[in-house]
Formats: structure tokens, C-alpha cells, sequence
């Protein structure tokens, strides 16, 4: 049995896991048969160096408080350096992205990744389209004009696989380029780009146009986007919400 650590849907859908103590990866590609335990335990956590088990065995979450408090992401999301103090100074001077991005049916979301990832980023999070606003040379000024703009224009933090999936292939993009409107009024309008370039999103499969939401995977897979990996059997098309089972163990 193996436990599912992560999932990333670019380039290809791909796993990483624990085998026992061993990290494992594998690309997800042609027939798949394979289910989800229903309980859930630690994954454990990455400390800049390396991933690392959870030294408690937690169950009931995919990562328990001690663990997040050891993991680097809490330096991306939150700019918390407890810990990490060694990554501050870079962090502090690389250039950062503040980005728009668009999920159908009104889900418009502003986030901060480095200029470097932002397209890459927006692949993972599964955006139809998405747009570069703002660049800036240090995360502690691009962390808060995020915050600035998501209360200023009612732009999300994030975006619920739930609401992905119900407004998938509900999109108009329009709709992104009316909010990029919006924020060409003072003082917001001095840090826009001069040029705001809307780009669609292609994730290499064509999204079926009807499909059943999955607990497993029990068929051919077909592509991902986002959290979602999808698969077509002889019942129909498929889409399994990934990251609602991080921390589950699996057999393929």
C-alpha cells in the first residue's frame, strides 16, 4: 500500500508517495484501477531539503499542526519565516507576479507567485484564462497589495474544488477582462502593466462536456486539470478530486 502525498496535473498527471520510508513517483497514463482508503494519516512535511514522515503518525488529516509547522509552504502562503529564516533575504529580493486568474462562472481569484513560475502556477491551479497584473522586485510588497486588491475588488484568496468543478467549462472571458477594468482606477492603476495580456490555459485533453464526479479511478485516463484527474470507462467520463485524497492510502 502507498500513500498518496501529492498530485501535480502539468505536464502530465503525475503522484508522489510514501512507500513505507521511501518516496516513490509515478506518472498517471492509460488503464488505471485503483481505490482510496477511507482514513487518512500525516504526510509529514518538506523542510526546504527534503520531505520527511510525520514523527507522530497522525491520522484524521492529511497534515497535522506539528508537521505545518515544519513545512516550507507556510513560507509561500504566509510569508512565515519561522524556521526558515535562512530563505528570507532571497525571498525578499526575487521578483514577484501578482496574477488574475479566472475559473468560470464569476470564480475570479488574485494571487502572488514568483514571475518566474506564474505560468507554470496557473497550469497547477487549473485556471481557463489568466492575466499577469503587477510585478514587484520583493514578496513583502507583492504579498500586500494582494491583499489590497482581493479587498478592494472582491477578488478571492482561493478557490474551492467544489466551486471549480461546478463552473467548469462555464466560462466567458469577458468576464476577466471587465474585472481588469475595474482596477484601472488610482492608485491601482500605477502599478498595472502596460500591457495586460489575457491568456487561455491549455491542459492537453479535451474537457468532456459531461461527467460524473469519482472516488476512484476505474478507466483510461484522459488528462487533469487542476486538483482534478479525469478518466473515461465504458459507464461514462470521470473526474477524481486529487487533493481531497492526500494523506489516503492506495493500490494500483
Amino acid at each position: 500500500m502507498y500513500q498518496l502525498i501529492s498530485f501535480l496535473s502539468t505536464p502530465h498527471p503525475s503522484v508522489m508517495f510514501w512507500n513505507g520510508d521511501e518516496l516513490g513517483s509515478a506518472k498517471l497514463s492509460g488503464v488505471i484501477h485503483t481505490s482510496f482508503s477511507e482514513d487518512q494519516h500525516c504526510i509529514g512535511h518538506n523542510d526546504g531539503h527534503g520531505r520527511h514522515k510525520c514523527a507522530h503518525s497522525s491520522k484524521g488529516t492529511h497534515q497535522c499542526i506539528h508537521c505545518k509547522h515544519k513545512d516550507i509552504s507556510k513560507v509561500y502562503t504566509r510569508l512565515d519565516f519561522s524556521g526558515f529564516e535562512w530563505m528570507a533575504a532571497k525571498m525578499m529580493n526575487e521578483r514577484y507576479s501578482i496574477y488574475l486568474a479566472y475559473f468560470g462562472a464569476g470564480m475570479l481569484k488574485c494571487g502572488v507567485t514568483r514571475s518566474e513560475r506564474v505560468e507554470k502556477r496557473l497550469l497547477e491551479q487549473g485556471a481557463d484564462y489568466w492575466a499577469e497584473l503587477m510585478h514587484f522586485n520583493n514578496a513583502e510588497d507583492a504579498y500586500q497589495m494582494e491583499r489590497l486588491l482581493q479587498d478592494m475588488f472582491g477578488l478571492r484568496n482561493s478557490v474551492t474544488p467544489d466551486k471549480k468543478i461546478k463552473s467548469m467549462g462555464q466560462f466567458d472571458e469577458n468576464e476577466i477582462k471587465a474585472k481588469i477594468d475595474e482596477l484601472k482606477v488610482e492608485p491601482f492603476s500605477e502599478y498595472l502593466l502596460d500591457k495586460i495580456t489575457i491568456c487561455r490555459n491549455d491542459f492537453g485533453f479535451e474537457l468532456p462536456k459531461r461527467f460524473a464526479v469519482s472516488e476512484a479511478i476505474d478507466g483510461n485516463i484522459t488528462g487533469a486539470k487542476g486538483e482534478f484527474l479525469f478518466y473515461e470507462n465504458d459507464f461514462g467520463h470521470f473526474a477524481l478530486n486529487m487533493r481531497k485524497k492526500t494523506g489516503r492510502f492506495f493500490k494500483i
